[in-house]
């Protein structure tokens, strides 16, 4: 991809915007819209794998059936005709929760109530729809602004799964996620998991962002899986003895290792954040 490049009759590209090994993002001049937009490409080595691209347009299709403010917007996807598979979505300003940890350290608990809020409200909605993210991370919650307050967009619905759908789509060993935010079923496989495993992600997003680290730290997945299953973690209190006592409850309750212990309902988990923080 190069600057100038046509990617449809109506999408130019205006300049990169990111990339990995993954793939790359551009802004783009959108002339249908008279507006500009991201352009999400797969990188040619990985378009390669059927799987994974099935997985690239998959993101396509979850992102536009959920239709949430708190979701980035799909307008189009398709294959440019060399090959290469790529998505467009609406041009966010802002940053991610990744960077605004890695540049804070930590956000102020009013702060996380109203992040962990924003997401929750995308993936409720995900959820009444039978979608499950598996990937929920600060890298994946976007941070804008929307008339001087703080906006959330959840990203990157490549790794999703809709119950009863999805399962011929990972093998059952198959790790999915990202380690230090993933659920104890879902470091043992990826296939079976429900909405829960994606509310336990939120319990580490949230101590993560209330912290300023992850509650269980290993050098080895190995060494992870045991910190996950002895489920031991230092409360919130123990360092900010300012928060109520409400606060350590609600993440033991986040971070349960059974799935039937864990909140009923991403709405539910928002909401008693907010409320164990006030006290």
């Amino acid at each position: 991809m190069e600057q100038g490049q046509s990617v449809t009759a109506s999408i130019k590209l205006v300049r990169l915007l990111d990339h990995g090994s993954m793939g790359s993002v551009w802004v783009a001049d959108h002339a249908g819209l008279k507006t500009q937009v991201a352009v999400k490409f797969m990188s040619p080595e990985i378009a390669k794998n059927a799987n994974l691209v099935t997985r690239f347009s998959r993101e396509a299709h979850a992102a536009a059936q959920i239709r949430s403010p708190h979701v980035v917007q799909v307008f189009d996807h398709g294959v440019t005709p060399d090959g290469t598979p790529y998505i467009v979505m609406e041009l966010l300003d802002g940053e991610s929760l990744q960077r605004r940890l890695q540049r804070e350290g930590h956000l102020a608990p009013a702060a996380v109530a109203q992040v962990i809020g924003q997401t929750c409200k995308a993936l409720g909605r995900a959820h009444q729809l039978g979608i499950v993210h598996r990937d929920i991370k600060p890298a994946n919650i976007f941070l804008t602004d929307e008339g001087g307050e703080m906006f959330v967009k959840l990203l990157d619905f490549g790794v999703a799964k809709q119950i009863d759908v999805d399962f011929s789509m990972t093998r059952t060993n198959e790790k999915v996620g990202t380690p230090f935010y993933m659920c104890p079923e879902q470091l043992i496989s990826a296939k079976h998991v429900d909405f829960r495993a994606d509310l336990w992600s939120i319990g580490i997003v949230a101590y993560h962002s209330m912290m300023g680290a992850v509650p269980f730290m290993a050098s080895t997945f190995g060494d992870l899986c045991l910190a996950v299953s002895r489920g031991q973690f230092v409360l919130p209190t123990e360092v900010h003895a300012h928060l109520p006592p409400e606060v350590d409850a609600w993440f033991l309750r986040a971070l349960a290792k059974k799935p039937a212990d864990r909140f009923e309902s991403a709405r539910q988990a928002a909401e008693e954040l907010a409320r164990a923080i006030r006290g």
